[in-house]
């Protein structure tokens, strides 16, 4: 990796003229980009991406079961999580954030519970013991490209999650 770009450091903050001449490169920067780190539990550039968080609630369990004459195990999470962390956080409220979430290969999210994984195979998340894709049955590069290009920015974010 030979560059890392930050927002807040690249672009020369409430200086409308840089805030333009670097808006204009940003579909580039985010679809040539190896991995988008995202706070998204952060109210603005000085929020981070670490916080407090409880240990326990982000863990998945095993729960012993048969099957014919053979026990398994499966493992319980709540995959409801997902959506609520990324979906609900302040990151989401911001217009201009969208296109991050959209173009970026690879995204991996700081929320307020947990950190999530994206990527155009599949979402999962810490408290899941092997990789398992939380959206079953669909595709993160389909979601990403059928959106509606006639919503308004925030509601194209929820189509994502609601689909």
């Amino acid at each position: 990796m030979y560059y890392i770009w930050i927002d807040a450091l690249c672009i020369i903050q409430d200086d409308e003229e840089d805030w333009n001449h670097e808006a204009v490169r940003m579909t580039e920067i985010y679809l040539n980009s190896y991995l988008n780190i995202s706070a998204d539990a952060s109210c603005d550039g000085a929020g981070g991406l670490f916080r407090w968080r409880n240990p326990i609630a982000c863990q998945s369990f095993i729960v012993p079961h048969w099957k014919g004459d053979s026990q398994r195990c499966a493992s319980v999470f709540y995959t409801d999580r997902w959506f609520r962390d990324i979906q609900s956080s302040p990151l989401s409220k911001r217009a201009w954030t969208v296109q991050e979430m959209f173009l970026a290969p690879r995204v991996l999210h700081f929320a307020a519970e947990e950190v999530h994984w994206e990527c155009m195979e599949l979402c999962t998340t810490e408290s899941l013991p092997t990789l398992f894709n939380i959206i079953p049955d669909s595709d993160s590069i389909i979601l990403k490209s059928s959106l509606r290009h006639d919503l308004p920015e925030q509601d194209k974010a929820r189509v994502l999650y609601d689909a």
